[in-house]
């Protein structure tokens, strides 16, 4: 968007139908799998929400184009950049949890889009950059679990391939660089830190031994 190349009210009409297109799914994994809302949440309840985030979002929008007017870019690329590292190391990995990603995590995050759409045009920069970022730090990790339960280990497979193919072709877009340095940490990741870890399992060293146990004495003294 900072290029001119996506038009702000185009990526927020996407976002949206997509976002109400995987609502649906995730009614539906809901349904499959028998899972209980402790919320017992309504249609209305998450339309009420919805319009209540866009409505406060699109408002505070001009306030987020001006508000760090004052502040060097490169300063504002590196508290980017920290929020994000912040989002990486604090996110909830396990997949046995419905719940929104943890406070720490998804706050560095929509900090970090934050940063980056006060360097944006116009207020519609802002509300775009702003509610993407909710989208797919938020809403998306929620989904991603229920679709780890539901489908099987192929499954996961092609979702994590598709996903990949699509980070990449992002990155890709916007500097030839960033992919190349993506790949190589996604593979190192992926496959050579397992493969790592298995090599050296044969040299593990298990200590067993009849261990004397801690014992607690009380001393009563009477007096």
């Amino acid at each position: 968007m900072e290029e001119k190349s996506l038009s702000p009210q185009f990526l927020v009409l996407v976002t949206s139908l997509t976002t109400l297109a995987l609502y649906f799914v995730n009614i539906w994994l809901t349904t499959c799998t028998h899972q209980e809302e402790k919320s017992h949440r309504t249609y209305v309840d998450d339309v009420k929400t919805a319009m209540m985030y866009l409505g406060v979002s699109f408002i505070l929008s001009p306030v987020l184009v001006s508000l760090t007017e004052t502040i060097s870019t490169d300063t504002i690329y590196a508290m980017t950049t920290i929020m994000l590292l912040a989002n990486l190391l604090c996110h909830d990995y396990t997949a046995a949890s419905n719940r929104v990603p943890g406070a720490l995590s998804l706050s560095g995050a929509i900090f970090a889009s934050v940063c980056l759409a006060s360097r944006l045009h116009t207020t519609w920069h802002a509300f775009a950059t702003v509610t993407f970022s909710f989208q797919l730090f938020a809403l998306w990790p929620v989904l991603r679990r229920r679709l780890q339960r539901y489908f099987s280990t192929g499954g996961q497979v092609a979702m994590t391939t598709v996903i990949t193919a699509a980070t990449f072709s992002a990155a890709a877009s916007i500097t030839a660089v960033g992919a190349v340095l993506y790949s190589l940490a996604f593979v190192f990741i992926t496959f050579i830190c397992p493969a790592w870890l298995i090599a050296l399992y044969p040299y593990k060293n298990n200590i067993y031994g009849p261990w004397d146990e801690a014992e607690i004495k009380e001393e009563i003294h009477n007096r």
